[in-house]
């Protein structure tokens, strides 16, 4: 049953929804209020991943369906799919509860088959943009028209959004080199936590030390510098593709993670690197570790990586 005084529990309860990690947990803290507050017994979330983090969006995506929908998240899923490929996706939101006599003969008959006779479709904005809808049905008629303070709900969700979009962007800001825009230590680490700790058998970890960045630096200044150091982690990204993670480890320094179907061997690996590199203007020395082989700790593999790299780079000094 809906709560007495519903706009008094939605300011309650949405006070705490600004610590949500994300827009999963944002949803389900939303959904909880509406089914809770405002007894809407049925519902789901659409949203595209990425639009509030100024990435390219994503499709449209279906979030924590419940009641008579809870169990047809693939069916719900499907007709968002074929709706989001129309212009427009989001353009034709009720933003109001309407009855089964107002909707589509389409709509009804879902509406019937699913015991509807209430439903609405509210927008979640991002910076005046559509990024996704409440899409809201009820079995019986609310008693009292409650489509204001549905709208509020939506738009408090909207807001929240926009401090998850904030928090994030410091966040990766804290972990992003800014120069290059590959990960720093921080960001590299706290990435490749998850991944080393499941012993993956076919990772490679590389090291590599650009050979004359002191030199630009010193005869061509260092705006030359820092293109030479932006064109090698434009080469490194190249070079691993979808396949790994790259990051300016310090001054002239970086280091990779990359998964491989085969690890094969660190000289080859790492003079194929060094190949990719050279042929896109870059000399580097680099050195591969296999993870398993040469250790099974970070730690360890980036030492060996390192002692490959600097042997590499003795061999090739005149004399």
């Amino acid at each position: 049953m809906p709560e007495r005084d519903p706009a008094g529990a939605l300011i309650r309860r949405s006070r705490t929804w600004s610590q949500a990690a994300d827009e999963g947990e944002l949803f389900r803290a939303a959904s909880s209020v509406l089914r809770e507050v405002f007894g809407v017994d049925t519902g789901y979330f659409v949203y595209r991943r990425g639009s509030i983090l100024g990435e390219p969006a994503g499709p449209l995506q279906v979030y924590e369906p419940w009641g008579v929908l809870s169990g047809r998240r693939e069916e719900i899923a499907r007709r968002v799919v074929r709706q989001d490929e129309t212009p427009g996706a989001l353009s034709g939101l009720s933003e109001r509860w309407m009855d089964l006599s107002e909707v589509p003969p389409e709509v009804r008959s879902d509406w019937e088959r699913w015991g509807v006779e209430q439903g609405g479709s509210w927008a979640l904005t991002f910076r005046g943009e559509r990024v996704g809808a409440m899409v809201l049905r009820r079995a019986r008629r609310a008693q009292d028209d409650d489509g204001d303070l549905v709208s509020l709900c939506a738009v408090q969700t909207s807001l929240v959004l926009e401090l998850i979009s904030a928090r994030r962007a410091a966040e990766e800001a804290s972990e992003r080199d800014f120069l290059t825009g590959l990960w720093n230590r921080r960001g590299f680490l706290e990435r490749i936590a998850g991944t080393t700790s499941g012993g993956h058998p076919a990772l490679l970890i590389g090291v590599v030390d650009l050979d004359n960045l002191k030199e630009t630096n010193d005869e061509l200044g260092h705006p030359e510098g820092d293109r030479l150091l932006r064109k090698t982690a434009r080469l490194l990204r190249e070079h691993l593709g979808g396949s790994g993670i790259a990051c300016r480890w310090g001054g002239d320094e970086f280091v990779i993670l990359q998964s491989a179907a085969a690890p094969g061997s660190p000289h080859h690996a790492a003079r194929r690197l060094e190949e990719h590199l050279a042929a896109g203007g870059v000399t580097a020395s680099a050195g591969i570790a296999v993870w398993g082989e040469d250790g099974t700790s970070w730690e360890e593999c980036y030492a060996a990586a390192d002692r490959r790299l600097y042997a590499r780079k003795m061999a090739r000094q005149p004399g």
